[in-house]
């Protein structure tokens, strides 16, 4: 069975998408690693996969980060980088083969919810614009809308 990720009706991926707990949390976090490693989602190198791009309305994204898919339930950036740097995205949700220029915080802390609270961690690099872009997804934008500054 292939997942779609909403492509042509984009409505569902302009919503801002909803706290849950942890438990629940956990279990679109495995759903949505389950659809990268399957190879359920038609993407030659994804690096983040967000709940809305499979029609889910969940506050949870999925990242590779060193190697690894990692996830963050009810993420929030709390602080960030001054400095500025303009990038090029593509995304699973919009055409593949087309990029986006979008403007991106050089850093982020971002905090998530674990089993035991909420943990934080500065992320920087490709990491840090990998998390701004899925953070960006569930708020209901999209990277053609130029980035989260």
């Amino acid at each position: 069975m292939m997942l779609k990720t909403y492509k042509k009706n984009r409505e569902h991926l302009r919503t801002t998408c909803i706290e849950r707990d942890y438990l629940e949390g956990k279990l679109v976090v495995q759903q949505l690693k389950t659809a990268v490693l399957m190879g359920t989602i038609q993407s030659k190198v994804p690096v983040g996969l967000a709940s809305n791009q499979i029609g889910l309305s969940s506050r949870v994204f999925i990242a590779l980060i060193n190697k690894k898919w990692k996830g963050f339930i009810n993420p929030i950036i709390e602080k960030h980088s001054k400095n500025i740097i303009e990038c090029a995205e593509g995304c699973l949700s919009l055409d593949g083969k087309k990029t986006y220029k979008t403007k991106r915080y050089e850093w982020v802390t971002v905090s998530r919810l674990t089993k035991t609270g909420r943990t934080k961690k500065k992320y920087t690099g490709f990491t840090a614009i990998i998390i701004q872009h899925e953070i960006d997804h569930l708020n209901g934008k999209l990277c053609k809308d130029g980035g989260c500054v």
